[in-house]
């Protein structure tokens, strides 16, 4: 029986919603920024160099870890652009004090920056496309979950990670019970407990004008809210006034 998902619950525990491409390309970083930035000045106004331009090319190209990490930010009011050699991604909000408008706008953002690399001849082949959603719940939440936390001890703070594959997703799922967040339109700190939800296509894509990364976005999207609510009890999900 496939499961029904709500539309929305509330309050919404989306802290920051990130679409993310890897790459190949036959390109330099700063060729990338300037074809990017050129098409993307207009919404995007403010941009700066991060730390990771500080380390020598040769450094950054030839280690795992530094490879995919992105060389600039870019804002607008209501996204983060980051770019880098290897990676373009879009945050969704950038930081605390936004609230996540939904995935119809969210996706259709992506589409638009993604679209323009593509155009670009920015992209070679893409590596792996993530979605990730990072959510925040008042407490510990461990009690109000399906996956269970057990051994001879009481933890006061808890974390726990396992990765799954569906199909050709893989799912990283971390929840963690001693988090704190700044939640938007409040001033105070709220103690509480993070879910943390990285879907990744890791297969290579070669890029067409088909739609693939539409395709395997909106796929991905799916999982990740699937994931999320499978992971709620019946009763604490009726809790947040799911409609459907």
């Amino acid at each position: 029986m496939t499961m029904k998902l709500p539309k929305k619950i509330t309050p919404c525990p989306i802290l920051e919603a990130v679409v993310e491409l890897r790459f190949s390309t036959s390109l330099f970083s700063e060729a990338i920024f300037g074809l990017m930035y050129d098409k993307v000045k207009d919404d995007y106004k403010k941009f700066e160099k991060l730390p990771i331009l500080q380390l020598p090319e040769a450094v950054r190209e030839n280690d795992p870890n530094l490879k995919y990490q992105p060389h600039y930010k870019l804002m607008s009011d209501d996204y983060m652009l980051q770019i880098g050699t290897h990676v373009i991604s879009l945050v969704h909000p950038m930081n605390s004090q936004k609230i996540y408008k939904g995935w119809g706008e969210f996706s259709k953002e992506a589409k638009t920056v993604f679209q323009k690399a593509y155009k670009l001849g920015v992209l070679g082949t893409v590596e792996r496309l993530g979605v990730r959603y990072i959510n925040f719940f008042d407490g510990d939440v461990f009690g109000d979950l399906t996956c269970s936390f057990e051994g001879p001890f009481k933890a006061k703070n808890r974390m726990m990670g396992v990765e799954l594959q569906e199909g050709p997703f893989k799912v990283v799922l971390q929840i963690a019970s001693n988090a704190n967040v700044q939640r938007a339109g409040e001033t105070g700190i709220r103690m509480g407990s993070v879910l943390d939800i990285d879907v990744q296509y890791a297969k290579k894509i070669a890029i067409d004008t088909k739609g693939d990364l539409t395709k395997i976005m909106t796929e991905g999207h799916e999982l990740a809210k699937k994931t999320f609510f499978s992971l709620l009890k019946e009763e604490y999900l009726k809790s947040l006034e799911p409609v459907y």
